[in-house]
């Protein structure tokens, strides 16, 4: 079964998240492989109540570490941010810490935001990534900048605002990204309209209910 026959039953909106991307092996350790869903991801995901769905997906790998899919959970994990950029309308604004896959800045970009700032430390991966999320923007109207840097020591110019800022530079959730996630919360308060973090719910969710993180 190829990707586009498995997503066809996808609702609208998880179709914005389509990965349309290199595949194979990238630069300095990155690829991107097509995979079945083996009983180990599958186990990963209901432990964590999150379906990963039919598959097959597109997994993000850098050095043989997972770090992003196209799974059914993670592009749901990924919703809130371009539910909220839609609702400003085509002169939305967005900026994205952490690139990955190009799955939210792509969805971004389809939706009609006007222009989205990504910042990411791995210039290989913007140089990977880039070109088919240009190949986006120019699509559909909208502009898309990559900002080689790390997200706690980028400097905006004063006044820099965004409707939308979406804070995602964790392979993984966990409790220790929460530190993280209140200072970017607290820098970029005032910047813009909404923002959130990759997870950031779920796990005060689960501490809270539990006293830890699974």
């Amino acid at each position: 079964m190829t990707i586009e026959r498995a997503r066809r039953h996808l609702p609208e909106w998880m179709e914005k998240f389509r990965y349309e991307g290199p595949v194979g092996e990238g630069p300095a350790g990155w690829t991107v492989e097509v995979v079945e869903p083996d009983p180990l991801l599958q186990l990963q995901y209901t432990v964590q109540g999150r379906h990963p769905g039919d598959g097959p997906f597109y997994v993000l790998r850098h050095d043989g570490s997972l770090w992003m899919s196209d799974t059914d959970a993670e592009i749901r994990d990924h919703v809130s941010p371009v539910v909220e950029a839609n609702r400003a309308g085509s002169e939305a604004r967005v900026l994205i810490h952490g690139l990955g896959m190009g799955l939210v800045t792509a969805a971004m970009l389809r939706q009609g935001a006007e222009h989205v700032d990504v910042v990411e430390i791995d210039g290989d991966l913007i140089d990977w990534m880039g070109p088919w999320l240009t190949d986006v923007a120019d699509l559909y109207g909208g502009t898309v900048e990559f900002h080689q840097a790390n997200v706690f020591e980028m400097k905006w110019p004063s006044g820099s605002r965004w409707h939308v800022v979406w804070h995602d530079i964790w392979p993984e959730m966990s409790e220790g990204n929460l530190p993280d996630m209140h200072w970017l919360h607290r820098s970029f308060g005032r910047r813009c309209v909404w923002q959130g973090s990759w997870g950031r719910e779920r796990i005060e969710y689960e501490r809270n209910r539990s006293g830890g993180w699974w």
